[in-house]
């Protein structure tokens, strides 16, 4: 409340609750409530990636083959093998 209270012009926190747009601005797709967006290529790509490793990461833990390794370091790696393969 100090910092709202130092800035000029400042309104108070309780009771504000601020516009979801940007005064005048449309929104551009109204999807119906607890619908997702649709993702993008790239973001499709990405969850693709990760699910082959993680994938391969349980095969691999369940053998007991991890080499020390954890998801996150194995994950780096499979991802780096996975795009230069062009998988």
């Amino acid at each position: 409340m100090l910092i709202a209270a130092a800035m000029p012009g400042a309104l108070p926190v309780q009771g504000f609750t601020p516009h979801p747009l940007r005064p005048g601005a449309q929104a551009s797709v109204v999807l119906p409530a607890g619908a997702d967006r649709p993702k993008s290529l790239r973001q499709q790509e990405n969850l693709e990636l990760t699910r082959r490793c993680g994938a391969e990461w349980r095969a691999l833990k369940a053998k007991g083959q991890t080499a020390g390794k954890n998801w996150t370091g194995f994950h780096r790696d499979c991802r780096d093998r996975l795009k230069a393969s062009g998988r």
